[in-house]
């Protein structure tokens, strides 16, 4: 029963929240304004140069693992008819 009412109690809190953030001050919602705080933020910036970085970092392993995979794939068939041509002589 008390999971219950923490999901209603959350419910109810969210929805007053979601109605506060709708008024308007000086013809812009809270909503905006703080969206626009959040995009203009130290915190916001550094996040989206590490994430940046992270990516690039992904892309290139990513990159390096598949043309060593090519690499390692392209001397294994090229050496199996020579092994198949030897055992066929012996």
């Amino acid at each position: 029963m008390t999971d219950i009412i923490f999901v209603l109690k959350n419910f109810i809190m969210t929805l007053v929240l979601v109605y506060l953030m709708q008024f308007k001050v000086g013809g812009v919602s809270l909503e905006s304004r703080f969206d626009q705080w959040i995009k203009k933020s130290e915190i916001s910036h550094h996040s989206r140069v590490a994430a940046a970085g992270a990516a690039l970092f992904i892309e290139e392993s990513a990159s390096q693992v598949k043309m060593k995979a090519q690499s390692l794939w392209s001397s294994q068939t090229s050496s199996a008819p020579q092994r198949s041509s030897e055992k066929a002589s012996k």
